[in-house]
C-alpha cells in the first residue's frame, strides 16, 4: 500500500494532513505574482510546508486508508503507525527520507525535522496545472505635457439688425373704437 499517494491526495483536498507522533503537511495559499526580472506570471499556488509539532492523530488519514480499501479503522490505523516507524527509522538511519510525490523530510542538527518540498509542485486544485505564462515587458510611455489647442479661426459675421415697424395702438383707443362700433352697427 502507497501512503505517499494518499499523503498527496489529502493535502489537494484538506489543506493538509497529519502523520500521527511525527508532524502535520499543511497547505499555505499564495495569490498569482509576475516576476519583475523574469517577466513571468506564475498563477495562484498552493505550497506544502511541514509542522513536527503537529504530531496528535486527527484520524484524517486513518479515516481515508480506512475507506478507500475497505479496512477496518484498527487495520488502518496500524497500517498508518508502521508507516511512521519507517519513516522515523529511515530518518535515523540515513537523515532523511523522501516521501514520493509530496517532498523529503531531514533531521536537523537540534533533532527537529527540516521539509522540502518538490520543487514545482501547486498543491491548489483552483489552479493545478496551470503553466507559468510569460508577460510582454510593459513599455513605460514617456510623460508629456498637456497641450493648448488653438481655437480654430472662424470669421464672425455681423449682420445689420433691420427694425420691422410694429404699430401700438394704445388700450384707451381700441377701448373707444370698440364702444363706437358697438353703438352704431345695431342702432
Amino acid at each position: 500500500m502507497n501512503l505517499a499517494s494518499d499523503i498527496k491526495e489529502l493535502i489537494l483536498l484538506n489543506e493538509g494532513v497529519i502523520l500521527p507522533g511525527l508532524g502535520g503537511f499543511v497547505v499555505t495559499h499564495h495569490q498569482a505574482e509576475i516576476h519583475k526580472d523574469t517577466h513571468l506570471l506564475q498563477p495562484p499556488s498552493a505550497m506544502v510546508s511541514f509542522d513536527s509539532r503537529m504530531i496528535t492523530d486527527n484520524g484524517l488519514l486513518v479515516s481515508h486508508i480506512a475507506h478507500k480499501n475497505k479496512l477496518s479503522e484498527d487495520t488502518a490505523r496500524s497500517t498508518v503507525s508502521e508507516y511512521v516507524d519507517a519513516l522515523n527509522k529511515e530518518l535515523l538511519e540515513k537523515g532523511s527520507v523522501l516521501i514520493e510525490e509530496v517532498g523529503t523530510l531531514s533531521k536537523i542538527s537540534d533533532g527537529d525535522l527540516s521539509f522540502k518540498a518538490l520543487a514545482d509542485t501547486n498543491y491548489s486544485i483552483q489552479s493545478f496545472g496551470l503553466p507559468s505564462v510569460e508577460v510582454p515587458q510593459t513599455v513605460k510611455i514617456p510623460e508629456t505635457k498637456p497641450r493648448t489647442i488653438p481655437s480654430p479661426v472662424v470669421p464672425v459675421i455681423k449682420r445689420k439688425k433691420s427694425v420691422i415697424p410694429v404699430f401700438v395702438e394704445p388700450v384707451t383707443q381700441v377701448a373707444e373704437r370698440q364702444r363706437i362700433a358697438d353703438n352704431h352697427v345695431f342702432k
